[in-house]
């Protein structure tokens, strides 16, 4: 288990390659580096400034190079490990674009080919001249170029074809270390974002994940000492994880802070203790590496105000009341290995990113999740598990989740090929496949859960079935026309509790029905 910090030099920023050579400038990085290392803190996460590396199209400056391997080694002299981000790009609310994607050579950054080819370029040559460093933890293809495609236009698969392509080009340089991405919160909460969770949970060495509080108004939604903000970086690591299709692949918080005002600084050491406490308990976690190091100085000018106290140190270098949480925390970390989760909340979504918004802060997903942390039942026991969305009726897809997250299952099913499939595929699962008509069905005489998504036309008798008297129903989450969700929904029912869940537009569906769905949420009150 690796801790770090990314690294933001206390008196230059990452302007400091401008200055690097100037005499006293690298000695400031040492006394930086140390203080790091002081906190009890194993490596650093650095940046090279994309413009000032590759100032023309066809020409990567031998002495920026240079430069970045006399870092990664005043790293090796404090005793810390180094990862490299090769492509900003965007950091801390810029955006840094070399002149030769500008104006009057306007270009996109992910589409245009001579674009793509000088990336690949510079990527190939930054991890062909680290890879000797024995000290060298791996090259991540840049921070959150997501934050780009706002002036970038580009669709999912040209994402996953640039990432492909940068990835290839970093592994072919040198294959002996990790060659990673990483994308800001939209890639797992925003419908129709270009990079995907299939594609952060799959391409690359690990998936990367970067937990922001401020992400879909977290904190101010739920309060800076909440059960929601304590348990998101915990939570994102187990979302990320849902999406991976090795069970194996490791995670990396690449990125973890507590910005004010969204973390007041009086609950920031609070935070950093539970943060990390919780999120230890994930299985396959590669390291976490907090944002950042040290302040940002007051001199450089138009940063957003939460980027100037982000740093667990001042740029004094003196260790601020957070800088003393973390390393607290980090130094009674536990050394044993963490019990995988054996328990799986389902979430209906597809690698795509179909149905993610139901795992944003706010939605049902995220709401349901935390609501079992709240009770002290996720923190240790829940992972997640996507279904692609679109099935009308159970099928292998949706069964199978809830097979791994411990169930007996009994599955309803009226056409005979699709009885025999499932009968062939859970042979010997706790799986009763029974051949029925689901309206016509005796209910168990013990408790028990839906999960269903059920021909329209038999919506009102099989609930009133579900919730007739007498009937042991503790919940159930059913797939229902829209229209029928919300009047149920909206109609008092005594001994139960029924809402509106997740919204599926027709579109989510193959093939498309000629009307939108809902979740029916039922729970016993």
């Amino acid at each position: 288990m690796r801790f770090g910090a990314n690294y933001t030099p206390s008196r230059h920023w990452w302007h400091v390659w401008l200055d690097f050579d100037t005499p006293g400038v690298t000695d400031g990085i040492r006394r930086d580096l140390d203080a790091i290392a002081g906190l009890g803190l194993d490596h650093v996460r650095v940046f090279a400034s994309w413009p000032v590396f590759q100032p023309n199209r066809g020409v990567v400056r031998p002495r920026a190079v240079a430069q970045l391997v006399e870092l990664v080694r005043l790293a090796a002299a404090a005793g810390l490990d180094v990862s490299v981000d090769a492509l900003q790009g965007h950091l801390s609310s810029f955006d840094f674009y070399p002149s030769w994607t500008l104006t009057w050579h306007e270009r996109n950054v992910f589409t245009d080919p001579a674009v793509v080819d000088a990336q690949a370029a510079l990527v190939g040559t930054l991890a062909g001249a680290l890879r000797a460093e024995p000290n060298y933890l791996g090259l991540n293809l840049g921070n959150e170029p997501n934050n780009l495609v706002a002036h970038q236009p580009v669709t999912a698969a040209q994402v996953d074809a640039w990432l492909d392509r940068l990835l290839a080009a970093g592994t072919a340089a040198d294959p002996a270390h990790p060659v990673t991405h990483c994308a800001y919160d939209a890639a797992w909460y925003t419908e129709d974002h270009p990079f995907t969770p299939g594609a952060s949970a799959t391409k690359g060495a690990m998936t990367c994940v970067h937990p922001w509080v401020f992400s879909e108004d977290c904190a101010r939604r739920y309060g800076p000492r909440s059960v929601q903000v304590e348990h998101l970086a915990e939570y994102v690591v187990e979302l990320s994880r849902a999406y991976a299709t090795d069970p194996g692949r490791m995670i990396w918080v690449q990125e973890l802070g507590a910005p004010a005002p969204h973390v007041p600084a009086a609950d920031a050491p609070r935070f950093a203790e539970r943060t990390l406490a919780n999120v230890l308990t994930c299985p396959g976690l590669w390291g976490v590496t907090w944002w950042c190091s040290h302040d940002l100085d007051a001199r450089l000018l138009d940063f957003p105000e939460l980027e100037y106290t982000l740093g667990l140190l001042r740029t004094d270098n003196t260790v601020k009341p957070i800088g003393a949480a973390v390393r607290g925390t980090v130094a009674a970390a536990p050394t044993t290995a963490v019990p995988q989760r054996t328990t799986a909340l389902v979430l209906d979504a597809d690698g795509g990113g179909r149905g993610r918004s139901a795992a944003a802060p706010g939605g049902p997903f995220f709401e349901a999740w935390m609501a079992r942390a709240a009770a002290g039942s996720a923190r240790r026991s829940c992972s997640v598990i996507p279904l692609p969305a679109g099935r009308r009726r159970p099928s292998v897809r949706r069964i199978g989740p809830l097979v791994l997250a411990g169930a007996r299952v009994l599955a309803i099913e009226l056409h005979p090929g699709r009885v025999q499939r499932l009968r062939q595929r859970f042979a010997g699962a706790p799986v009763t496949v029974v051949a029925a008509d689901a309206a016509a069905l005796r209910l168990p005489g013990r408790p028990f859960r839906v999960v269903a998504s059920p021909p329209y036309g038999l919506s009102s008798r099989l609930l009133r079935t579900l919730l007739a008297p007498g009937s042991r129903l503790v919940a159930a989450d059913l797939v229902l026309q829209r229209a029928v969700v919300r009047r149920y929904a909206t109609a008092p029912r005594r001994y139960w509790q029924l809402r509106a869940g997740l919204s599926l537009p027709r579109r989510a569906f193959r093939p498309p029905p000629q009307v939108d769905s809902a979740v029916l949420v039922v729970r016993r009150g």
